[in-house]
């Protein structure tokens, strides 16, 4: 009960609206948690079942991760895994320090955690999760083969060519259902997303967009992360310095998809992308195809006609400014004439 209520207090203190109650709330968040850990250490002192002693320890570190004491958690874990050694029981305590050590940076510590759970305990969710943020590690440490390694073995644990449908179904039913909070498609897709930044930090463009590549092609029911996909692998066509590829890439991706919300969000990119490299008529062009052809999915792609209608006038301002500056005065004035009528449009139409 106390846990509970630590946690209500807690987000009742985030959510205050002022000083004397946010320090209200904390200061019961604080003795909910201390009645909590109490709680839970007497099970642990008294109880003679260690399925309930295991299931006391592992709440206990539950609540010290929320409550982001992490070095508490560390301990914790550590005086589980003592009690425990290999047995089951255990596995929360080394997942849980491997997450410890990630949240404080200490990345080397939490990849020898999360490999000592792999150890023990080389199949399930936790098995999987602590590959992918072995593969974190490593990439926070600019190690980047090491994490394509890991990154990469994910992958092939997840067996995507060999899934039936029906054991396809039965991963998006556990989802919808709230059954789980990631699938282990996303969290294999996620890890091909990381080999192909990985590979782009290395400057090994064509094997970051192979990486990019696969995650269209075989886990095309990630709309998320195909659309992250699509754009990473744009991006990195941008940086490889082919900007043509590029483009090319982002209406291959407005072309292939059949969710007018994630075109329209591509199509916004794309606009964006165009604008960041200086091309202003190609990119008044692609912001004026959303206004248009996702004018009514606005909303819903994150990016309102009012914010669309001021870019394109950032454009057009961006445009005269180079007309300008080529002393070509009569094009800066029409140009600018287009910066001034789409800003007016935010007065008239969103007063």
């Amino acid at each position: 009960a106390n846990g509970k209520l630590y946690s209500d207090y807690r987000r009742f203190s985030e959510n205050a609206t002022n000083d004397e109650t946010r320090q209200e709330f904390a200061d019961l968040a604080q003795t909910a948690l201390e009645g909590a850990q109490a709680a839970f250490r007497q099970v642990i002192d008294t109880a003679t079942n260690d399925q309930l002693r295991g299931q006391a320890y592992g709440r206990l570190i539950e609540l010290f991760y929320e409550a982001q004491q992490f070095d508490r958690v560390i301990e914790t874990s550590a005086q589980l895994i003592g009690a425990y050694g290999s047995s089951p029981l255990a596995k929360t305590g080394y997942y849980n320090t491997g997450w410890a050590y990630f949240e404080t940076k200490r990345y080397e510590e939490s990849i020898e955690a999360f490999q000592a759970l792999l150890d023990r305990f080389p199949a399930g969710f936790e098995a999987d999760r602590s590959l992918f943020q072995m593969g974190e590690c490593y990439l926070e440490l600019e190690r980047y083969e090491e994490a394509i390694d890991v990154y990469s073995e994910l992958v092939k644990r997840q067996r995507i060519d060999e899934l039936t449908e029906a054991e396809l179904e039965q991963i998006r039913r556990e989802k919808l259902a709230g059954l789980v909070d990631e699938t282990a498609l996303e969290l294999a897709a996620k890890a091909q997303i990381r080999v192909g930044t990985c590979y782009a930090r290395l400057g090994k463009y064509d094997e970051g967009v192979e990486a990019y590549r696969t995650v269209i092609e075989r886990f095309a029911t990630e709309r998320d992360l195909v659309e992250e996909a699509y754009l990473q692998m744009a991006r990195l066509y941008d940086d490889g310095g082919n900007a043509e590829a590029a483009v090319a890439t982002y209406r291959e991706a407005i072309r292939e998809t059949s969710d007018r919300t994630l075109r329209a969000r591509i199509q916004y990119a794309l606009a964006e992308r165009l604008l960041v490299r200086d091309q202003y008529a190609d990119s008044i062009t692609e912001f004026r195809i959303y206004l248009q052809a996702y004018g009514d999915r606005a909303a819903q792609a994150g990016f309102s006609t009012s914010r669309v209608r001021y870019r394109l006038g950032s454009a057009y301002q961006r445009w005269a400014q180079v007309s300008i500056e080529a002393g070509s005065r009569p094009i800066a004035h029409e140009r600018l004439n287009g910066a001034i009528a789409h800003y007016d449009t935010l007065l008239t139409q969103d007063p």
